[in-house]
């Protein structure tokens, strides 16, 4: 079993090449799955690209595959490109050279426009991409911008979408971002784009033009949304949190919580370092007041808890290096962060407020808890979340910025991450539709 592969026809049977399993355990094997006997057969080849998912591949003709880029082991979006030539036990692997930045992506699509020209569509890349529909010349070994006269209609992300050229036509069909493996946004529209004859096509540029249809699943576009204030509640009852949460279904911040003896204890530096100083914690570091996730302007460092809380509660004013912790699971590839086992000296110490109608951890409804510390006078990135959260604020003060998830299509996401690092202060000519005048802001007090 695996996911995030890719699956293709391939003389009458079905081709599969990449993905990982139920362990995290990534592949990049050919398995073909013959449709009438319904088994399947390993493909041996002397060479394999390295193991990957979320790359594409894409049928060229005479048995021929191209694959571009994926998500590697490490967790890097990878740029390489392979043609695969299917012939039964002498197949093989063929690696094009070639080296882009514009072809470092995953959880892209791939369609071919000629047999020797592949649309690569969208994707997730380290930096921002700018060219979201690419060709790659295969005889050329180079790629160029698509030149459109359209753009792409609002409520779009161009992630993991199934992609597909019938009839001089670009058909899109669903798609979306995530976070932590959960679906977090999907595209409502089926997107037909009509294009010029292929044999029109210039070797500077490929066009496609004006879009003739959008089916769209709600009948009506997202109005443009007013700031709204965050409830207030001075007090809470358990039947109170499951109507708002379950019928309201927005922010609310609650005053006067008791979490135990942390709001206390947790303000003493030493107390701290005492309880949980040696334990180990991958932390971020850098030099910026905005932390940001894609461009990645900070680096990961290991360091015991102690030397953590000497950087961030003891830190001077006049120290511009900043840290923070978002505590990971056991396994941070695998696991979600779980505070009551990474940190059960301090966890003693804290308590769920009486309302909270969840035995947390030991709930059904319980997915992660993560523990954060971080420097003062820091921001850190716009981030998707498809889960529920709850946040405790135990010490500090913390201003919190939200949007309807409505406006995720305008929010520039690269995954579940926004490539908007200033929302006070927007670059309006680079994100021309950021909803920064659209936010929900309130203020957390210990």
């Amino acid at each position: 079993a695996r996911w995030r592969h890719c699956a293709v026809l391939c003389d009458s049977k079905l081709l599969v090449i990449g993905g990982c399993d139920q362990s995290k355990v990534f592949s990049c094997e050919p398995w073909l799955l013959d449709l009438k006997e319904r088994e399947w057969r390993q493909i041996k080849t002397s060479e394999l690209p390295a193991p990957r998912h979320s790359h594409s591949c894409t049928p060229i003709g005479d048995n021929k595959f191209l694959l571009v880029g994926g998500l590697g082991e490490e967790g890097t979006p990878l740029s390489d490109v392979w043609i695969f030539h299917y012939a039964g036990e002498n197949s093989s692997w063929e690696q094009i050279d070639v080296e882009s930045r514009a072809l470092y992506r995953y959880s892209h699509s791939a369609v071919s426009l000629n047999p020797n020209e592949v649309l690569l569509i969208g994707g997730v890349a380290p930096q921002l991409i700018q060219q979201p529909f690419v060709v790659f010349d295969i005889s050329k070994k180079c790629w160029k911008p698509l030149i459109t006269s359209f753009s792409i209609p609002e409520g779009t992300m161009l992630n993991k979408q199934s992609s597909h050229f019938i009839d001089n036509k670009l058909i899109l069909l669903g798609g979306g971002g995530n976070c932590f493996s959960f679906g977090s946004h999907f595209n409502p529209f089926l997107s037909i784009f009509s294009s010029v004859p292929i044999e029109k096509l210039t070797p500077n540029s490929t066009t496609i033009n004006t879009i003739p249809k959008q089916l769209v699943a709600s009948k009506q576009q997202p109005q443009r949304k007013q700031r709204k204030n965050v409830r207030v509640f001075d007090d809470m009852s358990k039947e109170k949190f499951l109507a708002w949460i379950e019928d309201t279904r927005e922010p609310f911040i609650v005053r006067n919580n008791s979490f135990g003896s942390a709001c206390e204890k947790w303000k003493d530096a030493e107390y701290l370092k005492k309880q949980s100083g040696e334990k180990l914690v991958s932390v971020h570091q850098g030099d910026f007041r905005f932390f940001d996730f894609v461009t990645k302007n900070y680096k990961y460092i290991v360091q015991p808890f102690g030397t953590l809380v000497d950087n961030t509660l003891l830190q001077p004013a006049t120290d511009s290096t900043r840290y923070y912790l978002r505590s990971l699971g056991d396994n941070a590839r695998r696991d979600p962060s779980d505070i009551w086992q990474s940190f059960p000296e301090l966890l003693q110490d804290f308590e769920l407020p009486a309302w909270f109608p969840f035995d947390f951890p030991n709930h059904e409804r319980y997915f992660s808890s993560v523990f954060r510390i971080g420097s003062r006078d820091m921001q850190l990135w716009t981030h998707y979340d498809m889960m529920d959260n709850v946040l405790c604020h135990v010490s500090g003060t913390k201003h919190v910025t939200m949007w309807d998830p409505s406006l995720a299509h305008r929010m520039y996401l690269q995954g579940s991450s926004s490539a908007v690092v200033r929302i006070d202060e927007p670059d309006m000519e680079k994100f021309p539709n950021f909803p920064y005048d659209e936010c929900m802001r309130c203020t957390l007090l210990p």
